[in-house]
């Protein structure tokens, strides 16, 4: 079995929030995040490039090579990274869903010498960032992803521009006080272009990823589910969003009753006041209620939470799982299915904020808290599904595990000043506090904070 494969770089087209091409969202860890150039050197962007001319990069083509060699390009390094602690990759999930669609034995016969593949082999699988539109401005998250974070970037860095992948990008603030970029850096999905030329690929579809910014911000891409409706392919077409659970209105509940299958991930990072604190200035009230919404919404839906491993939320992670079991949920991350109890994944950039920048003290606490959670977990399992409590019990244990492995991968601990920086700063700016919010952290960091002159 070869070790080193993915379908992705034949079957996937996928872009940044800029809506530069790239090979995958998981190659945004590489040495040059992934991205399919030009001959001029410049990245290829949806907002003005065709689809059909970005599947036979130079970097793509490397990739699938590489692949097919069994060896590990380095784009890939997320994904070898996770399998190497025990952490399910992004590679392994892609795998399992494509193995009827494309298989290294058939990614051998359409793929020639240099790594081209047929140019009437159209992508399946459309991984799209719709821009940076979005409510939230997650202390996880950046302006390149969320347009609500640049008045806060402008106070917390003390300048009006910052980098993407297509360049700098400048910021602006309006007579009312209100930041945006000066060019329409992020508004690629407005292209016509775009649209049209996806339009018209709409019959080879299988499978598209929405995320953001917030994907159902976008008005356009409610515009492209109508015609997927009017081309009578919507029967054929799964459709998975990354969505924070705050917009889920009647408009779009309806549109998806019309797809073969809904995939929501809901975007969540702990329970209650902590998910408020990280994915600020969301309400939990609010998303409690989207996700039971969705829990009895009629429809071929598959739902589960979708959550990012960080310094903040993984000492709670222990009591955010013990939430949602408890929670009587039907559609979400149900037992048996296709996700873990919680579909975890690990941030890996920025370093100050993974997991393994954390203290030795610190990460000895995690471990001893997880530890903790296993026996309230058997209980759980033992009176809830008795002949299925030893499979589930060693599924935990290896979920949990995997971030214990991947944490003390290595010491990133150099980078804590600029985790109280930003702590610090975005506490002042929106009126928050570490110490009140996360106290049972705050106590086991608190003694890394630096004093700044």
């Amino acid at each position: 079995m070869n070790k080193a494969f993915c379908p992705n770089p034949w079957i996937m087209l996928a872009t940044r929030t800029n809506g530069d091409v790239r090979i995958c969202c998981q190659t945004n860890q590489g040495p040059t995040k992934g991205l399919l150039l030009k001959p001029d050197g410049a990245p290829y962007n949806l907002g003005t490039d065709c689809i059909s001319d970005t599947r036979n990069a130079k970097l793509i083509r490397q990739v699938r090579l590489a692949m097919l060699q069994e060896r590990r390009h380095p784009e890939c390094i997320r994904c070898w990274q996770e399998e190497d602690s025990g952490i399910k990759s992004r590679r392994i999930f892609e795998n399992m869903t494509w193995q009827d669609v494309l298989n290294i034995k058939k990614a051998k016969e359409i793929t020639d010498s240099k790594g081209n593949i047929p140019e009437d082999f159209e992508p399946v699988y459309y991984d799209l960032r719709l821009g940076n539109l979005c409510n939230l401005k997650c202390r996880i998250c950046a302006p390149t992803e969320s347009s609500s974070w640049y008045k806060d970037y402008v106070d917390l860095y003390k300048r009006d521009y910052f980098k993407d992948t297509h360049g700098t990008v400048r910021l602006i603030k309006d007579k009312k006080g209100v930041w945006s970029t000066e060019k329409d850096d992020y508004e690629w999905p407005l292209s016509n272009k775009f649209w049209q030329e996806l339009e018209s690929k709409i019959k080879y579809i299988k499978l598209i990823y929405l995320a953001g910014g917030e994907p159902l911000l976008i008005k356009r891409h409610y515009e492209f589910l109508e015609e997927c409706i009017k081309q009578d392919c919507a029967k054929n077409i799964k459709l998975e969003y990354n969505t924070n659970m705050t917009k889920v209105t009647d408009r779009i509940l309806k549109l998806w009753g019309n797809f073969e299958e809904v995939r929501i991930g809901a975007s969540l990072d702990a329970y209650g006041k902590v998910n408020e604190y990280i994915r600020f200035p969301s309400k939990w009230q609010i998303i409690e209620r989207s996700l039971r919404r969705l829990d009895e919404a009629t429809g071929n839906f598959k739902i589960w939470i979708a959550t990012t491993v960080q310094i903040y939320n993984v000492l709670y992670l222990p009591e955010f799982i013990k939430w949602k079991l408890t929670s009587q949920f039907k559609r979400i991350n149900p037992i048996r299915a296709y996700r873990p109890f919680i579909a975890l994944h690990p941030l890996h950039t920025p370093p100050f904020l993974n997991i393994k920048a954390l203290p030795p003290k610190a990460k000895i606490a995690v471990k001893r808290k997880f530890q903790s959670f296993y026996p309230w977990f058997d209980n759980w399992a033992e009176k809830k599904y008795p002949h299925q409590k030893n499979r589930l019990s060693k599924e935990m244990r290896q979920l949990l595990n995997g971030y214990i492995n991947y944490m003390n991968q290595e010491d990133l601990s150099e980078y804590l000043p600029k985790f109280w920086h930003l702590t610090r700063k975005l506490d002042e700016i929106r009126g928050q506090s570490i110490e009140k919010t996360l106290p049972e952290l705050y106590e086991l960091i608190k003694d890394s904070e630096k004093i700044e002159d």
